[in-house]
């Protein structure tokens, strides 16, 4: 019967049952339909049977996890989250610096990128400094384009701020071994 068929290959979907309806009203209608019901139970028990079931099939087929691509598809992640990391990290700073206006705030960002910020406000206007080590704690060189990026995250969080390239420092001088950024935003 096509009505078996179906219900059949819809059981066989995870988290699926079939339960007779003992309570259907019409008992004598000739349509299978009426008296059963599929239903999915999405709970944690049936996910986790589904998982048990799977790993035999992955075994056979030599896909268990973590395959040759997942390492590779997570080694290029791994930069992604770094990334996400220090920059939230730098947006931390950043949020202390304009809690606190006119006081120099330094960080090891993940205890291994010097950076320091200085927010000064002034004629209605905010002054953001950010800089940046080429170095890095241990001396070794801090690559130009995760600078750029951080930079760059800076100007997505500030959109209405103007960012140019600087040499100078609103309190003293840049260190040889800093990249610095100054933006100005209306403090609207």
């Amino acid at each position: 019967c096509h009505v078996h068929e179906r219900l059949e290959e819809l059981a066989s979907h995870p988290g699926t049952t079939i339960t007779d309806d003992i309570h259907a009203r019409d008992h004598e209608s000739t349509n299978e339909f009426s008296r059963l019901h599929v239903s999915r139970r999405r709970t944690q028990d049936s996910r986790i049977t589904h998982a048990y079931l799977q790993f035999p099939r992955l075994h056979t087929r030599g896909e268990l996890l973590p395959s040759e691509d997942d390492r590779r598809r997570d080694d290029s992640e791994k930069v992604i989250r770094y990334l996400k990391k220090l920059a939230a990290q730098l947006f931390s700073t950043l949020l202390e610096a304009r809690l606190n206006p006119g006081t120099e705030i330094r960080r090891n960002l993940d205890e291994w990128l010097p950076c320091r910020l200085i927010v000064t406000n002034s004629e209605g206007c905010e002054e953001i400094w950010c800089a940046l080590g080429i170095r890095v704690t241990d001396g070794r060189e801090n690559r130009p384009k995760l600078r750029d990026m951080l930079f760059a995250g800076l100007t997505q969080l500030l959109p209405n701020a103007e960012f140019e390239i600087r040499s100078d420092w609103p309190s003293g001088s840049v260190d040889w071994f800093e990249s610095v950024r100054s933006g100005i935003k209306s403090s609207d």
